[in-house]
């Protein structure tokens, strides 16, 4: 049987003996590594680990009953070391509590004042923890002197989402006003007010 290993006996005695510190013999060495099982060898092992005689069978399932990793006790054991130690009701309550509001608004490391684009392009600015509202609506608000109504639209006249001033703002009461804001009729009526 020909050997395929790139190094001969006494080589690989030589770097084994040097890895590990110790000499061993050329003949150990062989019978360790480089050997190969024949054909008929191998026939035979996968025809015992395909088809495993009956006391084979009965030795592994002896095996596999006197070893349960997921018992009760076992579940118990990990559940424990994974918690710590135990922790009582109020101790958890206290915990909580320490947390609650920790890093909420201005005690956040990402805080950026309170301000934020919504997704399309508008600025955002928040009036209370949740609740965002849209700076253009808010400056047309303060405007007014009145809350906005259902349906009324605040256009941009130099159509540019993050110039909130209010003379760049024009109220239209519906979306076809907006259209008609938006088109080149509006831009001739409405050019002196956002000249800028």
């Amino acid at each position: 049987m020909a050997n395929n290993h790139p190094h001969s006996t006494e080589t690989r005695a030589k770097i084994s003996a040097s890895l590990s510190g110790r000499t061993i013999s050329a003949e150990v060495l062989a019978k360790r590594i480089g050997r190969k099982a024949s054909e008929e060898t191998k026939a035979k092992m996968r025809i015992a680990q395909s088809n495993p005689s009956p006391e084979i069978r009965a030795k592994l399932r002896a095996a596999r009953s006197n070893r349960d990793p997921d018992s009760a006790e076992t579940r118990a054991r990990k559940s424990a070391a994974s918690r710590g130690r135990p922790k009582s009701m109020e101790h958890r309550v206290n915990m909580s509590k320490s947390r609650l509001g920790k890093y909420v608004g201005e005690n956040n490391p990402n805080w950026k004042g309170g301000q934020i684009d919504d997704g399309y392009g508008y600025e955002c600015i928040r009036i209370h923890p949740g609740f965002y509202l849209k700076v253009h609506r808010l400056t047309m608000t303060q405007i007014l002197g009145r809350k906005l109504k259902n349906g009324e639209i605040v256009h941009h006249i130099n159509k540019n989402k993050m110039d909130n001033r209010p003379d760049n703002l024009a109220l239209c009461s519906d979306p076809v006003a907006h259209g008609w804001c938006r088109s080149e009729d509006a831009k001739i009526f409405l050019g002196n007010a956002g000249a800028s």
